[in-house]
């Protein structure tokens, strides 16, 4: 989905899946069946979760019907020379910009209307950047002087000093160098686009911090402007997203569910619209300005979490400090300054530089760095090793900071620094093992000198002996000891907006709000407790579909995954298998309250039924469905389907002897059974005809894997 979702920001907006096979094995169906060469399944009734994939699909509807829909919004038009084969460079705009390119035939068709350039599609833009290169022909310059002389604003660092080719060789080189002289007093040569934008007054059309790795596009229609706002990131991520746009009512549409609802806080500022939005894991959503802003709206809500776990062990402070660090992640680059730290207090010297040791992928598709700073016997060095390299660490050194991804991006070492320890502070912060507490400026007891916007309180702690490390943002919540940061992590609170428009808060955490209106006021809630949430531990019947090597149903005494099992019918199994467990539900239910039931981590789809009422497919996390409509008084029988992918099946069949001859990694020749319609002469369950899995192959976690909870969470709603 990240990668899907970066791609429409990049300006896809119609995806050509490649491809539905023809099968033609239905008696007995031959599964997976027919595979797409070397690069393994096809995408087809054959998978196993074709039936569950189906709101994926939707997703991807939704997404390229409005993708499609309007004129695509960019402020810089590039040009890409006449070359061939050529390209477009590197833009090197600053995060916000967005670009089009453009060949030769379509900076012919350029006019120029109130200082914008235009194409006849209705494209607007309000610089062109010319390519750098010494080398343009006469004719093209012509009209690049026709464009600077008509009001457009130009953008060439390289002069050009000679004409393309040898055509008219030399006296065209002299034309260029003529018309060159001419055309360059009226374009900017010394100013990289950026600052040109910036110098004609032009904001960035999008803004985020860059930590949050935020994709965007925007697009336009007849008085309505819609940004996609996607978030690469694996995890949970709650972010302030600025936009271009005011005098306009933001809303979300949800291309995951189709809702549509007003956006419940927004401020408006300096012609820009600020907007916190929450984003679940690779999470993604439609902003859409299209009605006037209302009278009164909420413009922030500041969250104070109260402490809910106690006597959970010895936590230690041993240094804490906040303000700016100069030392913040940049766009495709990302700081593991205390993943690294930890590896190295746990005697582990040798680094490896690779998405899975540094916890992401900083910038997906390029041959990525790992740069380690640390002083040791007094004197700082640095280590820089390529991806899938490994580097070894002197005993004894102290890490300073470090960064994974397109290091160049990283800020120099100590540049700008401003920082207040606040240790002392900090440790009364902790109550019976834990500390929660909100960052803000009032932790330096007005020692801090500066209103950078990434100051962040940075804490080395202790907790039962054990060394850590954390670090949280301003206004942002440090919890120590740290809470599992996994896809499966669930909000503190949620923010939606009623249909008259005023916030509703789902309270996930027990917590006080305050929540600032436009017109100057300020509303104030607390939800002190929630109720207890109830973990469904014990057995659950787990069953089979026949004829695929499981047995009909077993019985597990806790939630594992197939692949941990001890029958092989389980441990490879690949399909839909269900749980079903019944359970009481004593608990009285406010009408403030909703019913969550959490399912945790799980691999891959899921489709629940609670009392006989089904719920959509969960494809991807948390995965969590609210089951107020469908809980009772009493007892509750609660199934589960879950569907995993087809390595493990295949895997399970290499254990068997074969019954095919291979030519390499693909089928030689049809077996003879298969000709004959019969099953496997060695039991095995599956049929390719390419060779993509092999006995040693590592099999991938399927199955419910839990903790299954039941949730309560209030609502609580400014009126």
């Amino acid at each position: 989905k990240a990668q899907g979702d970066a791609v429409y920001c990049g300006g896809v907006n119609r995806m050509i899946y490649h491809r539905y096979a023809h099968q033609p094995w239905t008696n007995p169906t031959r599964y997976p069946g027919m595979t797409m060469g070397q690069w393994g399944t096809h995408f087809e009734r054959t998978l196993t979760w074709w039936q569950q994939g189906k709101d994926w699909l939707r997703y991807q509807t939704r997404c390229q019907y409005l993708l499609q829909e309007g004129r695509f919004v960019a402020d810089v038009l590039f040009y890409s020379g006449e070359e061939a084969p050529n390209e477009l460079r590197d833009s090197k705009l600053d995060y916000g910009y967005d670009f089009d390119g453009c060949d030769t035939k379509a900076l012919k068709m350029l006019k120029v209307k109130d200082g914008q350039l235009v194409l006849p599609s209705g494209m607007t833009y309000r610089i062109l950047v010319l390519p750098d290169n010494p080398a343009m022909s006469p004719e093209v310059l012509k009209t690049v002087g026709k464009l600077v002389s008509a009001g457009a604003t130009v953008v060439g660092n390289t002069k050009p000093e000679q004409a393309v080719g040898l055509r008219g060789y030399p006296a065209g080189d002299a034309e260029v160098k003529r018309l060159a002289d001419e055309v360059w007093k009226k374009v900017i040569s010394d100013k990289t686009p950026s600052q040109v934008l910036e110098s004609l007054g032009v904001k960035p059309d999008f803004n985020a911090d860059e930590e949050a790795k935020l994709n965007y596009i925007h697009r336009q229609t007849e008085g309505m402007d819609y940004y996609f706002v996607a978030c690469s990131s694996q995890k949970s991520t709650a972010m302030e997203c600025t936009f271009r746009i005011s005098g306009k009512t933001p809303e979300f549409w949800r291309p995951e569910t189709g809702e549509i609802e007003i956006a419940p806080v927004y401020e408006e500022k300096d012609g820009l619209t600020t907007i916190p939005i929450q984003f679940a894991p690779s999470g993604s959503v439609f902003v859409v300005f299209r009605q006037p802003v209302s009278a009164d709206h909420a413009v922030s809500v500041k969250y104070t979490p109260l402490p809910t776990r106690k006597n959970i062990g010895d936590l230690r402070i041993v240094k804490a400090e906040y303000g700016y660090f100069a030392d913040e992640s940049a766009r495709g680059c990302i700081n593991v300054t205390n993943i690294v730290k930890k590896s190295v207090a746990a005697g582990k010297l040798t680094i490896s530089a690779s998405n899975g040791e540094m916890g992401d992928d900083p910038a997906p598709g390029t041959v990525k760095q790992l740069q380690i700073d640390y002083r040791v016997n007094g004197t700082i060095k640095r280590e820089t090793i390529k991806e899938d390299e490994t580097v070894k660490i002197p005993a004894g050194a102290e890490i300073l900071r470090a960064f994974y991804g397109l290091v160049d991006n990283a800020p120099e070492l100590d540049s700008k620094r401003n920082v207040v320890n606040v240790t002392a502070k900090v440790k009364t912060f902790v109550n019976e093992g834990a500390l929660m507490t909100t960052v803000t400026d009032d932790i330096t007891e007005g020692k801090i000198n500066t209103t950078h916007p990434k100051k962040e309180l940075r804490v080395e702690y202790l907790y039962n002996g054990v060394r850590g490390w954390a670090a949280a943002r301003e206004n942002r919540i440090m919890t120590l000891p740290p809470e599992p940061d996994d896809l499966t992590k669930l909000p503190e609170y949620e923010l939606r907006a009623t249909d008259a428009g005023t916030p509703e808060i789902s309270v996930w955490k027990a917590g006080s709000f305050e929540i600032a209106m436009a017109s100057g006021k300020t509303v104030k809630t607390e939800v002190a407790e929630l109720p207890e949430i109830v973990e469904l531990n014990g057995t659950w019947q787990l069953s089979f579909p026949p004829n695929w090597g499981a047995p009909a149903q077993v019985t597990l005494d806790n939630l594992i995954s197939w692949t941990q099992h001890p029958d092989d019918g389980v441990k490879y199994f690949s399909g839909t298998a269900t749980y079903s467990k019944p359970f009481n539900w004593e608990a009285k239910q406010a009408a403030d309250t909703r019913v969550i039931l959490d399912l945790g981590n799980l691999k891959n789809f899921a489709e629940v039924e609670l009392n006989g009422k089904s719920f959509p497919v969960l494809w991807k996390p948390p995965y969590y469905v609210d089951v107020t409509d469908a809980v009772k008084t009493g007892e509750n029988r609660l199934q589960v389907k879950i569907t995993n992918m087809w390595p493990n099946r295949l895997i399970g069949d290499e254990q068997l002897p074969d019954d095919r001859e291979w030519a390499g990694i693909r089928l030689k020749e049809w077996p003879q059974w298969l000709l004959e319609g019969k099953p496997s002469p060695t039991g095995r369950f599956t049929f390719t005809t390419w060779h993509h899995w092999h006995s040693d192959d590592n099999l991938l976690p399927s199955g419910l894997l839990g903790p299954v909870q039941i949730r309560q969470i209030k609502l609580a709603v400014n009126n």
